[in-house]
């Protein structure tokens, strides 16, 4: 009862952050049942599990009262509509863009406009984003075992599939897990429990990727709070300048660091293929594993065509080469000047803005979409078929996506603060801002 005094939210609220959750974790899920329950690698439920959420979702909008902001004037609905336009123009002009339309469909544009047409709440998507997988629990070794790519290497799909639910963990744990109550506590730590089982092998199978996006979700919510007083994010200035220092020392003597890390590993009989990749990589100068090379391509094809790029996702018919590792460079690369203007400027200073003006909930569900897309969109996978990133996108220009944070109640000790907060303002001090 508890639970629910202090979390009531709507059941087709319930039902719309569930099946968001599902739609962020179809890769998870899609590698768990491929791979842990069928034992194959041909087979792949993507194209029916994807199709599926999204008619809930649908079914969701037109069947309850859970209805966003659907105004076609709305910034998602006219990005959609440009890269429908964008795509259309480069098949027909150019040639056939490398991601197809199905998948630009679900990806990109399905994406981009899904946070118009649903309501969640953040405690309630976290929760299921952390649910969904945890039947791979019972096919662990099955799912890591096909998983192990080369030389006890997890694959770069499955370490990015599985770093999703690990970072919604981190971010629980830093917002809603202090306030729970006692038995949803101990269902909440039960995920954690196996979602700690995932993090563990991705710290000794993984990439390198995904755990450099854990580690900066860590330190980002280490180094900022949310501010009732200001409805906003403030930087912890004290947590900042431990974090730099903490880091340079750590660059400055990074042989020594490694060392060190290696030393206290073999002791306790553990050992990360991701940091061993890393050592080698950076003894050898190429940290980026070739990453710089695609980077230099995609930077030289912008040159070439600086204003309006070379058309959609088209860097693999130009140089052979899949995608150029790098969501900027592709931007530039695709779209020139033009597209970097229309989807990237407003992507930053939405984001910027968002965090500086937002509810709790929506801080927790921003920075949750943000760090589970972006750095991979970043370092890894092709912009066009990151889902993520593009509810990430949506989210950011949907102001109805996050309900209200009249579902979320802080600790006594947060209430507290609040009147004491309220207090100083009334006799005009600003001790507690």
């Amino acid at each position: 009862m508890c639970f629910l005094k202090k979390y009531s939210v709507g059941i087709p609220i319930i039902l719309a952050s569930l099946l968001v959750g599902f739609y962020i974790d179809v890769k998870c899920i899609n590698w768990t049942l491929a791979y842990g329950f069928f034992f194959s690698n041909e087979v792949g439920f993507m194209s029916l599990l994807y199709p599926s959420v999204v008619a809930g979702i649908f079914i969701l909008y037109f069947f309850t009262n859970i209805k966003g902001e659907t105004n076609f004037f709305l910034t998602p609905f006219f990005l959609a509509a440009f890269l429908i336009l964008f795509y259309s123009v480069t098949s027909t002009f150019v040639g056939p863009p490398r991601v197809s339309v199905a998948f630009f469909s679900l990806f990109t544009i399905v994406g981009l406009v899904l946070p118009c047409f649903t309501i969640v709440n953040g405690k309630y998507l976290l929760i299921s984003i952390m649910l969904w997988p945890c039947f791979a629990i019972f096919k662990l070794d099955q799912v890591f075992r096909m998983a192990l790519s080369w030389q006890d290497v997890i694959s770069m799909d499955a370490s990015y599939a599985f770093m999703v639910p690990v970072i919604a963990t981190i971010v629980y744990l830093f917002t809603y897990y202090r306030t729970d109550c006692k038995w949803p506590k101990m269902f909440i730590t039960i995920l954690v429990f196996i979602n700690s089982i995932f993090f563990s092998k991705l710290f000794l199978f993984g990439s390198r990727g995904p755990l450099l996006a854990i580690f900066l979700t860590i330190v980002f919510l280490f180094s900022t709070k949310y501010s009732k007083c200001k409805k906003g994010v403030i930087i912890n200035k004290k947590r900042v300048i431990v974090t730099i220092t903490i880091f340079l020392l750590i660059v400055l003597s990074i042989d020594i660091f490694f060392d060190m890390i290696f030393s206290i590993m073999e002791k306790i009989g553990i050992s990360s293929t991701a940091l061993k990749k890393m050592v080698r990589l950076a003894s050898e100068g190429n940290l980026s594993n070739g990453r710089n090379d695609l980077q230099i391509l995609a930077f030289e094809g912008f040159w070439r065509n600086m204003l309006f790029g070379n058309g959609l996702d088209r860097f693999d018919a130009n140089t052979g080469l899949d995608y150029p590792h790098n969501f900027v460079m592709q931007i530039l690369y695709d779209g020139g000047l033009f597209l970097f203007c229309v989807l990237l400027i407003p992507i930053i200073t939405k984001t910027l803005l968002n965090y500086k003006k937002c509810s709790y909930n929506q801080y927790v569900v921003q920075t949750f979409l943000f760090f589970s897309s972006v750095p991979y969109a970043f370092l890894s996978q092709d912009l066009w078929e990151n889902a993520v990133f593009w509810l990430f996108v949506g989210s950011l220009f949907s102001s109805t996506f996050v309900c209200s944070d009249k579902y979320y109640k802080t600790s006594a000790k947060d209430e507290c603060m609040d009147k004491l907060t309220n207090d100083s303002l009334k006799y005009g001090t600003k001790k507690f801002c």
